[in-house]
């Protein structure tokens, strides 16, 4: 894969289509400071993905379009576009020549492009990852930032390798895995919340949707019974409906004959009307035609004043007009006379021009020749200079030569004194390292020992914690089911409380007395209330109490007996059943008493016994049921009563009685409205729900405790992992200051190899050096000895040149002259041209004017007799509107006598209309009431229908029309429908969504299941994943290190000429993501840190760096800006040297301003700056050059 070409508009001073062709080898960009060759790198960086507007040398991004300059405006987009050649596939695009294009606007909009294909910055990274491009790769050097892979960080540093080694992808696979990982495992969570709370909306919905199903069969049952109770009616009512119809129409009929006469009438009197009004619209008309004719007159009139008015003011415009064209005609001669005298002098100055054209051209041509001559002898003058600044540079390079031997041989003894002294250094800092190489695995023992017990410390309160959770788990569970028992006995006391207000079972004539009585006041009236509400029975004995009390239950409880009276008063006047009292002062004594203290066997007691009340109604339940035994079941009832026991009444548990007379009542039903048993059981309730309250608290209180120590655990864990992890760094540090002090000893043994080497090179490298200063001062002498030939040849040509300079001088001073003098003429000339151009103007405009006053004068005669005609037309017209006038006053006084008669006939044929009027109004009477009887039946058919489908949606119409009466008992079937209401009514409150959310939350529930499958599927897939990657990724970071470790190692000794680099990695336990550290060690030099380099030992340790990589994994292409600038001559020789070795990997594109490397290019482009603000391109091919040379 190559760079094929770069083309740019309106990107920063690339105003105009720029496009750079880039071919295999080596290409340099050259300019001029400030041109633009920079430009080319920033946009090569935008391209790729740069986004850092900063960093593209900009505040905004609009800074990078071109912003205009001298002549020129400012662009509204910048583009640039990158081609590459994908002949041998490295980039996934089935594609030969891949285009990547970036655009932004000057709104801020962008836009990136594949093959002119819209698509994002991440798909171009994507495709450009592990190719060696991009914007954290080694790709693009920018200025004066060679350096920047040595001073970056460690952690930036690596980026760069994990591109040379290929798994940078493989990083960004597994960094997008991990991040899907996190998500879920927070899906995960949230989905194990949302599973818990739907189970528990679950539970709490079934038993609502069990009481919906229940209302639903009522409902159901309901419509289907009301529907035909609702269709009977309409059929009751649609017949009442037919015979109010005949009546109606037999009443239309005589309206009908009324209104015939009404409206003969009517019309005998809409024609006199409209004669009227034929009379007055005549008699409108005569007087709107005698105000025309008094209206014409008065516009006549005006007319011809007006006309008289515009014949005075023609007349007076005739005379001004008149004037203006003879003063006209006096300038226009002027102008004439002056336009000739003009033309005569323009002849005189163009002669006089043309002399002088002729002796300029005579003397340029004099000049041309010695300016020629002076150019030879300044070419050869330069020439001879050049050869002598070339032998000065040689004798300069000679001696620098000499002075580089010299100090070299200078650093040698140096250098061997430093290698004695470091030797020593070296030995020495081996045992103090092994020292401590000692001692820190003494101390990474001791760390794990702590770490060790830790951790059998945080299991242990592990263990703790997952206890506390599932106490917790079942403290939560145990409290759930005591809300729901709280919410169902709450609920099922609400409905007996309900029943209670709603006096629910009580007999009519008994809720009349107690709402009137409650009404006027119960406490006045001695009201105390329903015997069954005043007593207290356990829910066990309450079937046998009401049935014992029979209807007496609902026996009303009163003072005094004038109370009672008072309320069977009460009850006959409503005339709504019947009631019963029972007056405190009257409460009659107890009638039967056991023989003995205990009880028979089988008694399980005394019923009264059983049932608790106020002191005020002791007494009346002692009256009611002292004689009353309460026994186990009827079989030892019957054996009592066959045991003579006369007097009592005997109750079993199930109700069942056994009377003193013999009668035996038993079943289901119990008389008295279930009042006593509803007390109790509201009673009971409470109780349970007291007990129940009191049972939540506790847990609420034990729930909270083992909340407090799960937390206490937990905070306990986290303290210790705290300290886990602590004392982890603490081994994880002292592991890495162990590998490094291993790194260290391996170093220091290496660097005494090392001195040892050095010291051997040295000896060898000073025989050398006397050598080549024996040559290099021969070299010197003969450069001297040309070098004073030379000067004796320049002296001979300054002195040729100086001569030709002086004539030069002269002839330029007399051309100069002669150009000014015929440039006066020329400007005389043109002058002249000026002036009579605009005289003809003027003369013609004059004309112009002269021609329309003609024109003007011709047009005010004309409005004068057109004027005069008018005001004779005029006057004639006047005379016959007046006597028009005259005869249109007689017709409207005719017009008028004939509308009074017309109004008297009207007057007759309203009387007779009023007559008919009042008949009509008599049977529009008749008519409405039968109509509102109609509409009566008409408005119950449509309520009945509009109910109907309301509460059912059902047309009851369309179902009349194929309904068929039934033989039901309607009544019946209404007091069905009233029971059906109670048992809905009695439901209270019911939820029919719940049928649906018990399916809904079911469904859920199900759903939500296999969603959690799916995501435990999908977290042990990422995880799989995740691990495949790592472990490709360490294969391959660990070969390619090593690789460019060695590689490193290489280039930077030939680069140095010996010296000491290395890399190795900050956490060796953690390859994947330690960070890279540089050593780099010229040779004589022991830094201790890179900052201490020189500009140029860090360039040229970057360069080797870059070249290590490069060698490892060359990159498609390499973008160098200036890298060689801060190098001198040798240093560039060397850069230059290894840019060749590499040219059969790598292409490369140079901006530079030395010579040496220019050499080495295969192509220049030029870059310039012709048009200020304006950057153009101009290259130079040095085979086409060589193939012209030959």
């Amino acid at each position: 894969m190559l760079l094929k070409k770069l083309e740019l508009i309106g990107f920063k001073s690339f105003a105009d289509k720029t496009e750079f062709v880039f071919e295999p080898g080596i290409t340099a960009l050259v300019g001029p400071n400030g041109c633009g060759k920079s430009n080319v790198v920033d946009a090569v960086k935008w391209i790729l993905g740069e986004q850092s507007v900063k960093s593209l040398r900009g505040s905004e991004m609009a800074d990078i379009i071109f912003n205009g300059g001298e002549g020129r405006k400012s662009l509204g987009f910048a583009e640039a576009t990158l081609a590459l050649d994908n002949s041998d596939r490295k980039l996934a695009l089935e594609f030969d020549e891949v285009t990547i294009t970036r655009r932004v606007y000057r709104s801020g909009e962008g836009a990136y492009f594949i093959n002119k294909q819209p698509c994002r910055l991440k798909d171009i990274k994507n495709l450009l990852l592990d190719t060696g491009l991009g914007m954290q790769c080694y790709s693009v050097i920018e200025q004066g930032k060679i350096d920047r892979i040595l001073v970056a960080s460690t952690v930036e540093r690596r980026k760069v390798f994990d591109e040379a080694a290929g798994i940078s992808a493989y990083k960004a696979r597994r960094k997008e895995a991990q991040h899907k990982l996190e998500r879920v495992s927070q899906n995960l969570l949230r989905l194990d919340d949302i599973i818990k709370e739907v189970e528990k909306q679950y539970r709490s919905v079934k038993y609502q949707a069990a009481k919906a199903r229940r209302y639903r069969e009522y409902t159901e049952e309901l419509k289907r019974l009301r529907t035909s109770f609702s269709l009977r009616e309409y059929d009751r009512l649609s017949k009442e409906g037919a015979r109010a119809e005949t009546r109606l129409r037999s009443v239309e009929d005589e309206r009908s004959g009324v209104i015939a006469k009404g409206n003969q009438t009517d019309a005998a009197r809409t024609d006199c009307e409209t004669r009227v009004l034929q009379f007055e619209r005549d008699q409108e008309a005569a007087q709107a035609a005698l105000a025309e004719l008094r209206q014409n007159a008065l516009a006549a009139e005006d007319a011809v004043r007006y006309s008289r008015k515009s014949i005075a003011e023609q007349t007076e415009l005739q005379h001004r007009y008149e004037e203006q064209m003879e003063s006209l005609h006096t300038r226009t001669a002027a102008m004439r006379s002056e336009l000739e005298q003009r033309n005569h002098e323009l002849d005189a100055v163009v002669a006089r021009a043309h002399a002088q054209q002729q002796t300029l051209d005579a003397k340029t041509d004099e000049f041309a020749r010695t300016d020629y001559e002076g150019r030879i002898l300044a070419d050869e003058l330069e020439e001879q200079k050049g050869a002598v600044v070339e032998l000065m540079q040689r004798a300069a390079m000679v001696e620098n030569e000499i002075g580089v031997v010299l100090s070299e041989r200078r650093r040698l003894e140096l250098q061997r004194q430093r290698q004695a002294v470091r030797l020593g250094e070296v030995t020495a800092e081996v045992h103090a390292n092994e020292r401590c190489i000692h001692q820190t695995e003494e101390e990474i023992d001791a760390v794990g020992r702590i770490l060790e017990q830790l951790a059998r410390q945080t299991q242990q309160k592990q263990s703790e914690c997952r206890e506390l959770g599932r106490q917790l788990a079942g403290l939560r569970d145990e409290l759930t089911r005591a809300m729901q028992q709280e919410s169902s006995l709450q609920s099922r006391l609400d409905v007996l409380r309900d029943l209670d207000e709603k006096q629910e079972g009580v007999e009519q004539g008994v809720r009349e007395v107690l709402t009137q009585l409650t009404e006027a006041g119960g406490g006045t009236n001695g009201l105390h209330g329903l015997l069954g509400e005043k007593l207290r029975v356990e829910a066990r004995y309450a079937r046998a109490v009401e049935a014992a009390l029979g209807h007496r239950a609902q026996t009303l409880v009163v003072e005094e007996l004038h109370h009672a009276v008072q309320g069977v008063r009460i009850v006959n006047a409503s005339g709504k059943g019947r009631a019963s009292f029972l007056p405190l002062t009257h409460c009659p004594p107890q009638r039967a008493r056991l023989n003995g203290h205990e009880p028979p066997v089988g008694v399980i007691g005394r019923m009264k016994d059983f049932v608790s009340s106020d002191a005020p109604h002791r007494h009346v339940v002692e009256a009611l049921l002292g004689d009353v035994l309460l026994v186990e079941d009827m079989t030892r009832a019957i054996e009592l009563k066959a045991a003579k026991t006369n007097g009592f009444v005997l109750v079993t548990l199930a109700g069942e009685v056994i009377e003193p007379t013999g009668i035996i009542t038993g079943g289901q039903g119990v008389s008295g409205g279930g009042i006593v048993r509803r007390a109790a059981e509201r009673q009971s309730l409470g109780c349970r729900l007291d007990e129940v309250r009191t049972g939540m608290d506790a847990l609420r209180g034990r729930l909270h405790e083992s909340e407090q120590s799960e937390a206490r655990s937990r905070t306990e864990i986290e303290r210790l992992a705290g300290l886990a992890d602590r004392e982890k760094v603490t081994r994880g540090e002292k592991m890495t200051a162990l590998e490094r002090l291993k790194e260290k000893q391996r170093m220091l043994c290496e660097e005494r190899e090392v001195v040892l080497s050095e010291q051997a090179d040295a000896e060898r490298e000073g025989v050398e050096l006397d050598g080549r200063e024996i040559d290099l001062r021969g070299k010197l002498d003969d450069v001297r000895r040309e070098d004073a030939e030379l000067r004796e040849r320049i002296e001979t040509l300054t002195r040729s040149h100086s001569e030709v300079g002086r004539r030069r001088l002269v002839l330029q001073d007399e051309i100069t002259e002669l150009k000014v003098t015929l440039a006066g003429t020329r400007q005389q000339t043109d002058g002249l041209r000026s002036a009579i151009d605009s005289l003809t103007a003027n003369l013609r405009v004059r004309e112009d004017e002269l021609e329309q006053l003609g024109t003007s004068i011709e047009e005010a005669r004309r409005k004068q007799t057109e004027a005069r005609e008018e005001i004779a037309r005029r006057q004639a017209e006047l005379e016959g509107l007046r006597a028009r006038e005259q005869e249109q006053q007689q017709t409207v006084l005719r017009l008028t006598n004939a509308r009074e008669e017309l109004r008297d006939e009207m007057a007759t044929l309203e009387r007779t209309a009023r007559e008919l009027k009042t008949k009509l109004t008599e049977l529009d009477e008749t008519l409405g009431e039968l109509r509102l009887e109609a509409q009566e039946l008409k408005l119950k058919m449509e309520n009945l229908v509009t109910r109907v489908h309301e509460e059912y949606e059902l047309d009851l119409r369309a179902m009349h029309q194929t309904w068929q009466p039934e033989e039901m008992d309607w009544d019946e079937v209404a007091a069905r429908i009233e029971e059906l209401r109670r048992k809905i009514a009695n439901m209270g409150n019911v939820n029919l969504d719940a049928i649906h959310d018990e399916e809904a939350l079911a469904r859920r529930a199900e759903f939500l299941s296999g969603q959690r499958d799916d995501l435990l599927a999908a977290r042990r897939q990422l995880t799989e994943i995740i691990h495949r990657l790592n472990k490709k990724s360490l294969e391959m970071f660990e070969s390619s290190f090593a690789v460019v470790r060695e590689n490193f190692q290489e280039m930077f000794r030939k680069l140095f000429g010996g010296g000491k680099a290395d890399l190795f990695l900050e956490d060796e336990q953690d390859v994947l993501e330690s960070g890279i550290e540089v050593i780099a060690r010229p040779p004589g030099k022991e830094p201790r840190a890179l900052s201490l380099l020189s500009g140029g030992e860090k360039v040229m340790t970057a360069v080797a760096l870059l070249f290590a990589i490069f060698k490892a994994k060359p990159s498609p292409f390499c973008l160098l800006d200036e890298v060689d600038a801060a190098l001198d001559e040798a240093n560039i020789g060397r850069f230059c040297n290894i840019l060749q070795d590499f040219l059969k990997h790598s292409q490369f594109i140079i901006i530079t301003h030395s010579k040496r490397t220019m050499a080495i290019c295969n192509v220049i482009y030029g870059i310039t700056m012709q048009e200020s603000g304006v950057s153009k391109r101009i290259s130079v091919r040095f085979e086409d050059y060589e193939q012209q040379v030959a």
